[in-house]
């Protein structure tokens, strides 16, 4: 056996080689919470691209059903948070408020008033294209609050990939088994030890039903 074969951990994959696993139909990718969540964070044109690439491989995706759970937790507090951030950003970045960072952190470099006015300058020209982003950003957000466009457009792809949920005596087990990592710290998810909203066992049982599919699947890799 060659030394990258024992070791294959420490040698990455050749970019054919992770094109030939990609496009393998026994190659299936499992998402967790916040990769679902970060569509709404990334914006209109990655969640866009997201959406693509998903219906690429729609075949191979699989979703843990506490994720599915988590995601229709936190779907619309997200939503809210990222409408409220591009609200903020409009209001409160601008050309004075970048000139003023720069200055209490740099007072040297700006001994000479053209200095500042020539930043200011370009830093206004920049904005204006900054601004009409926010803008743009927030329109979509707000408009998905309004019409739910793509938290429906998600949950009619992803309905039929997710996971069968675990039973009640499962779930049991699983976080007794938790209750001891934690005080081993144990990964994963012993970091959540104090966690007080949601299910402190969350990355658990997550872990548990990608170990329980790709038990199912020996055949297959599950990224």
């Amino acid at each position: 056996m060659s030394m990258k074969t024992k070791f294959k951990a420490y040698y990455p994959l050749k970019q054919e080689q992770k094109k030939a696993i990609f496009n393998s139909p026994d190659t299936y990718f499992i998402f967790d919470t916040n990769a679902l969540l970060d569509i709404y964070r990334l914006g209109k044109t990655v969640s866009n691209k997201v959406i693509r690439l998903f219906k690429k491989y729609e075949n191979q995706i699989k979703i843990p059903y506490h994720v599915a759970e988590e995601y229709h937790e936190h779907v619309y507090d997200i939503m809210i948070e990222c409408d409220s951030l591009y609200s903020t950003l409009f209001e409160k970045i601008t050309a004075d408020y970048i000139i003023k960072l720069i200055e209490d952190n740099s007072k040297d470099l700006f001994k000479y008033e053209h200095l500042a006015k020539m930043l200011k300058k370009h830093i206004t020209k920049a904005l204006r294209v900054f601004r009409n982003k926010i803008t743009q950003e927030k329109n979509f957000i707000s408009q998905q609050l309004e019409t739910w466009e793509l938290p429906d457009e998600l949950a009619d792809f992803l309905g039929d990939k997710v996971l069968e949920q675990f039973s009640e005596d499962e779930i049991r087990q699983i976080e007794e088994e938790g209750a001891r990592r934690f005080g081993l710290k144990e990964p994963p998810g012993h970091e959540d030890s104090n966690k007080t909203n949601g299910n402190k066992y969350g990355d658990l049982i997550i872990w548990k039903e990608i170990l329980k599919f790709a038990a199912a699947h020996p055949e297959s890799k599950v990224l």
